[in-house]
């Protein structure tokens, strides 16, 4: 059965990227498509998967305690335990596709899908430009977005505020990106994933 690795930051009952990692998963399931997704938590320090959506998707969480100084940093340092997770489970498992959510999964999801040659998509649910560029970092987050979607296969823009972030701003080309318009809008998305699989 075709699997997806997806990477978020986090997996949390009405979080918009859980709802969203939630919904994809369950639209997954509906085409035979099973979804593996690496998230931050594990609160004891050990990581553990749990079951969701009847088996459609296996949530991994990678324990991570260091702390830092900028919120930027600690996302940077998190992105190394997700690839820990991540790796292991490329190692074990086939998949047809990388999925990364924003720029604080990006750097996991890339170098995995690079290390082990599986396509990348990236979901953007917003950009820096969008939430104001008014952060410190704001530079590097928006650096880490261009990348992401540099590197990725396509790139999936959650709304047309967003989508013309991604070819204004970030200069994606319009022929790369694919736009949801709310939870349910997968076709898009779907028709590239049977392309991967």
């Amino acid at each position: 059965m075709p699997r997806i690795l997806i990477f978020a930051k986090e997996f949390n009952l009405g979080e918009p990227i859980s709802s969203f990692c939630e919904f994809f998963a369950f639209r997954m399931a509906e085409h035979g498509i099973e979804c593996d997704l690496v998230v931050f938590g594990g609160g004891d320090g050990i990581p553990y998967a749990e079951k969701r959506l009847a088996g459609a998707l296996t949530v991994y969480r990678a324990p991570f305690q260091m702390h830092a100084n900028t919120y930027f940093n600690w996302i940077l340092l998190m992105n190394n335990e997700l690839k820990r997770v991540g790796r292991r489970l490329a190692e074990e498992n086939e998949y047809v596709l990388v999925l990364a959510n924003d720029w604080t999964s990006a750097p996991a999801a890339s170098s995995i899908a690079a290390y082990f040659n599986i396509p990348l998509v990236t979901a953007m649910h917003s950009t820096e430009q969008n939430r104001g560029f008014s952060y410190e970092n704001s530079q590097p987050i928006s650096d880490l977005e261009w990348e992401a979607c540099y590197l990725s296969k396509r790139v999936v823009a959650m709304n047309a505020d967003c989508r013309n972030s991604l070819a204004f701003d970030l200069k994606v080309p319009s022929d790369k990106i694919i736009t949801v318009e709310g939870l349910f809008d997968y076709t898009g998305l779907i028709k590239e994933v049977a392309r991967q699989t």
